[in-house]
């Protein structure tokens, strides 16, 4: 990837986030997790300036479109993994509530 110019990277990273945008529109959470921990590591790359080159004008402008898109991308899986974790919260109140329930029960026995 060094020797590639620094807005191919870029391109990478929105292509993750679509990737991601995809399984978490599945519900694929492990899929979106494995994609979002090498987009991060790319991200630290392009941002800490460890990939090295420099950006033309176009493609300054190009990456300003690709980033938009990305957020907006983000705010989507954002809500989709709000959701699945609000699900997620009741489940697990729902079955502790069930076990402290049956627990006089339990000890009864």
């Amino acid at each position: 990837m060094l020797d590639e110019p620094l807005i191919i990277s870029y391109e990478i990273i929105s292509d993750l986030t679509w990737q991601m945008l995809k399984a978490a529109r599945c519900k694929d959470w492990t899929t979106l997790a494995g994609i979002e921990d090498y987009r991060a590591q790319l991200m630290d790359a392009v941002t800490t300036g460890k990939l090295g080159g420099t950006l033309t004008a176009v493609e300054q402008r190009r990456k300003t479109g690709i980033m938009m898109q990305v957020m907006q991308d983000d705010i989507e899986i954002n809500a989709l993994a709000k959701e699945h974790l609000g699900k997620l919260r009741n489940r697990v109140r729902v079955a502790a509530n069930e076990q402290y329930n049956r627990e006089p029960y339990l000890k009864a026995a």
